[in-house]
């Protein structure tokens, strides 16, 4: 089967991700912002399923975690997580715009990957080759949670690459953040494309030490980086 230079460009940057991420949470973030990005994948996250029956969080990013986080309870529930592993296969929600992909460890079910997208996607939309491979390189990090940063703590980043406070840019789509916009109604307020907000968003996300949009405002109205309206 001939992959064309677009799908080539897609499995090379989900290699860059497994490779270049030392958690669970590294690799959701990657997901969102290179290798479903032309998807307009908005959060990941991905979970463990524990001998009870019920799912765990390992690690997770995006604009609208908190909304997956929903579907963390039991794999007898009827959300698409738990129908997914329950059927081992791929599930859509009603919507369309959340995915569900069941997790291997040594050939067993073990956890899932959940996807929101920002417009309603189907099966047939993804390719069953990157379905696949999301499967495969997700088992691989169930036992990575946010501690697993050994590689990351070895490496001890340069000056330059310490990024000291957030843009008058990014202060701007922080603000957005407490608002309930998506992506692309952020760019258009502030005259930017859909990528580059999606990219500042993931470098506030990482300044503030969060994973979720809930999270970044709290930290930045408890920072008074942005304030609410009284």
């Amino acid at each position: 089967m001939a992959i064309s230079d677009q799908q080539g460009d897609l499995y090379k940057s989900l290699i860059q991700a497994v490779t270049s991420s030392f958690s669970a949470s590294d690799f959701c973030r990657h997901l969102v912002h290179s290798v479903l990005d032309s998807h307009e994948a908005t959060a990941a996250l991905i979970c463990r399923l524990s001998l009870d029956s019920n799912f765990a969080e390992v690690g997770s990013y995006g604009l609208g975690v908190d909304g997956l986080q929903t579907q963390l309870t039991s794999v007898f529930d009827t959300s698409p997580l738990a129908l997914a592993v329950r059927k081992h296969q791929t599930v859509f929600s009603e919507t369309g715009t959340e995915m569900a992909i069941p997790l291997e460890q040594s050939g067993l079910l073990a956890g899932g990957l959940l996807i929101t997208f920002e417009q309603p996607r189907a099966q047939e939309d993804l390719p069953n080759l990157l379905v696949d491979s999301l499967q495969i390189a997700g088992g691989h990090f169930i036992d990575k949670g946010r501690g697993t940063q050994s590689r990351a703590a070895s490496h001890v980043p340069s000056p330059v690459q310490i990024q000291t406070e957030l843009t008058p840019r990014q202060l701007q789509i922080l603000g957005y953040l407490d608002q309930p916009l998506t992506y692309s109604q952020i760019g258009r307020l502030l005259h930017l494309s859909e990528s580059l907000v999606k990219q500042e968003s993931g470098r506030v996300f990482r300044f503030l030490d969060v994973n979720t949009r809930k999270d970044a405002v709290a930290v930045g109205l408890a920072r008074e980086l942005i304030h609410r309206e009284q």
